[in-house]
């Protein structure tokens, strides 16, 4: 009987301490919608969504928050990406489909945590050199001014998706099975 209720009581414990880390770490993790939610604490946020907000500028704010992962600016008016994006050394995925820029930043580089990049339907033309972003899985450069599609795409050993409809390009790269 002692045994079992002490094994109870550690079963009880632990549980008890598993469930306030969990808490502690969903709480660490929040998610943004809007500015106004960056208002204070930005360390805390790891996604932001901002996708259809009317935005015609990249806002500065988001390059304070140094522990974001994710990041949706979809579907608004924005025409650039900040050189400072390779702050954000936590990022996973940035979703900038459908926005008005019209270049990548060569920093991009720099995210070498980055495992998913939607440009599509962007007036990007080009590509800077992506080989650095080994993590990189997903890529959509859809319904892009791409005409040529760099090299660099073969080195992208963790590539497993590639999306190119509607690019107007002669060449396809080649990419390991």
């Amino acid at each position: 009987m002692k045994y079992c209720l002490f094994i109870t009581l550690l079963f009880v414990t632990y549980t008890s301490m598993f469930s306030q880390q969990e808490q502690s770490s969903q709480t660490k993790k929040r998610y943004a919608r809007n500015i106004e939610d960056l208002s204070s604490g930005q360390d805390e946020f790891s996604r932001i969504n901002f996708s259809r907000r009317k935005l015609t500028e990249f806002p500065a704010v988001i390059l304070k928050c140094t522990n974001l992962e994710e990041l949706n600016l979809s579907q608004n008016d924005i025409t650039s990406l900040p050189e400072g994006l390779s702050d954000l050394q936590q990022l996973k995925s940035m979703i900038i489909s459908g926005t008005k820029i019209t270049s990548l930043p060569n920093t991009i580089s720099k995210l070498k945590e980055l495992e998913v990049l939607d440009i599509s339907s962007t007036q990007i033309a080009s590509l800077p050199d992506l080989s650095s972003l080994k993590k990189l899985k997903k890529l959509n450069i859809s319904q892009t001014m791409i005409k040529s599609i760099p090299q660099s795409i073969e080195s992208l050993t963790s590539l497993t998706e590639l999306h190119l409809s509607g690019l107007k390009t002669n060449s396809l790269p080649k990419l390991s099975a």
